[in-house]
């Protein structure tokens, strides 16, 4: 939220002072205003940033280019087991080159492609989080140098409030570094934030929810195609020999193994879509309360500024009214950004 009653709160002193320094008699030369012309800064959303972490990850396109190997291999693998025929198909042996090793490229393409989408959904969650603190600690760094504005205008001693920017800037810098790590971009640069909000986004019946997670996550969509291996070839066996001979009893147990495991990976992913999906709730409802709270104050602000205009109220008094303004927006600010994080992990654990 931006401050939107600032300006009337400046001293009579500390308007003086601006309209002086704006003066002609006191203006700064063309050549110490051009050399202190804002650096061009760069416009970043969440969505660009996410892009760019992508290309930029150098672990991400090595598991690309094993992907692509493995995807020429798959080809090659099915262009050759389907041009065996069935009607020339005698012996186990044969069957296994054909039935084993197309479904083993099947299945070796799923899970290379799963490998890849787990490190590309935890990256993308890595860049939403570090956007999310970088834009909340921008928020409180603003709101604290309009704070300082508000104390000086008011002759109130603002060394407190200082020390605490000191420790704000240092956290937005800290925060500005970890996401240009993932951005492959140097520690200091500096971007324009298009405001992010993930608030809006609106959660589906649990069930449901579940159910794409079940489908979608990197590691569900492994241990189905594990599953589906073992399946066939336990079908193979079963054709063209006998599930009682050794190689049927050992597919048979991986078949079950296969099964049990996807039984274990299908609990987890239930588990944490139930975690996340209640954590996403749990922050709309402290983010709602936050900003129920956060009007009341802002109300308050308000009326002691009618009050101020009306003779009612002193300046000290009114900033007094302000401060507290300023805590609640604050607290509004890491609010949402608790919000936004939780639904950026809740989307990630159900597979994007």
């Amino acid at each position: 939220m931006k401050p939107t009653l600032f300006k009337p709160l400046f001293s009579t002193t500390l308007i003086a002072s601006l309209l002086l320094s704006a003066s002609p008699a006191f203006a700064a030369s063309a050549d110490v205003v051009a050399a202190a012309a804002p650096v061009q800064v760069d416009e970043l959303t969440l969505d660009s940033a996410v892009e760019k972490a992508l290309k930029s990850s150098v672990e991400l396109e090595l598991l690309k280019l094993d992907l692509s190997n493995t995807y020429y291999n798959s080809r090659l693998t099915l262009i050759d087991a389907r041009a065996i025929r069935e009607d020339s198909i005698y012996s186990l042996d044969d069957a296994e080159s054909k039935y084993e090793d197309e479904a083993g490229a099947r299945r070796d393409y799923l899970v290379a492609n799963a490998t890849w989408k787990a490190q590309e959904d935890a990256l993308r969650l890595d860049v939403q989080k570090a956007y999310f603190e970088v834009q909340a600690a921008q928020e409180k760094v603003e709101l604290q140098k309009k704070y300082i504005k508000v104390l000086d205008s008011t002759q109130k001693s603002s060394r407190d409030a200082k020390d605490t920017l000191d420790e704000l800037e240092s956290a937005y810098q800290e925060a500005l570094a970890k996401l240009n790590g993932l951005l492959g971009e140097t520690a200091n640069k500096e971007w324009k934030l298009v405001r992010a909000d993930l608030t809006s986004v609106s959660l589906r019946p649990l069930e449901e929810v579940q159910q794409k997670a079940f489908a979608k996550r990197p590691d569900m969509v492994t241990v189905a195609a594990e599953k589906t291996f073992a399946q066939a070839k336990v079908n193979y066996i079963n054709n063209y020999a006998s599930l009682s001979t050794f190689p049927g009893r050992i597919a048979q147990n991986d078949l079950r193994k296969a099964e049990l495991l996807y039984t274990l990976a299908q609990k987890k992913a239930e588990q944490e879509v139930n975690a996340s999906y209640e954590k996403v709730n749990e922050a709309k409802e402290a983010w709602e309360k936050m900003k129920s709270s956060h009007q009341s104050a802002e109300e308050q602000y308000r009326e002691a500024y009618r009050s101020y205009l009306g003779g009612q109220k002193t300046l000290a008094e009114l900033a007094d009214e302000e401060e507290e303004w300023l805590k609640s927006t604050t607290k509004t600010i890491e609010s949402a950004y608790a919000y936004n994080v939780a639904v950026a992990a809740f989307l990630q654990s159900t597979g994007y």
